[in-house]
């Protein structure tokens, strides 16, 4: 009983802490990266680890990238380049809807799990992108990035280790 109570304090505080206007939205899109990382065969704490860092669970997110002058778009934060390089056929607009950038983006997150073991090595190539290099991962953005991915990772794996909270995401 008192896993239970502590699952329920955890996850009402992880999912309605956020003060922006998508926390509404959370956990209909949490069970939705769940249901399709499953599918894929991506861990599902990883990418939902992966989206609250890079959009904080909103779906119009978009941040320009002045390295590359270019803006990343929707939940998983995408490149249309990195979008059209795993098979992508649509506009900007249509790689900002849900489903597209989350079937993308787990797309490109199984690749690097793929092809990397370590959270270190994964976190680097997702957040370096299709300019990943070893020496990319030194930097102090990297640096904090993967420390915030290992951290937030960590927390999602407690969460969804109860089915019930699976369930409930699955029914608000």
């Amino acid at each position: 009983m008192r896993q239970y109570l502590v699952g329920i304090l955890v996850f009402l505080s992880i999912t309605f802490q956020s003060r922006d206007l998508y926390a509404y939205h959370q956990p209909p899109i949490i069970h939705t990266i769940i249901a399709k990382a499953e599918k894929a065969k991506v861990d599902p704490a990883l990418a939902v680890a992966i989206v609250e860092i890079e959009s904080k669970f909103n779906p119009r997110a978009e941040r320009y990238e002045p390295k590359i002058h270019t803006s990343s778009v929707g939940l998983f934060q995408l490149l249309i380049t990195t979008a059209k390089n795993l098979g992508f056929r649509g506009s900007k607009k249509d790689l900002k809807k849900i489903d597209n950038n989350i079937d993308y983006g787990l797309a490109y997150l199984n690749g690097c799990t793929t092809k990397y073991k370590t959270m270190h090595d994964i976190g680097c190539c997702y957040n370096a992108g299709d300019a990943f290099a070893p020496e990319t991962c030194e930097t102090e953005n990297v640096q904090d990035y993967i420390a915030a991915l290992e951290n937030k990772y960590s927390k999602w794996q407690v969460i969804l280790r109860y089915d019930w909270v699976r369930v409930m995401l699955a029914n608000i």
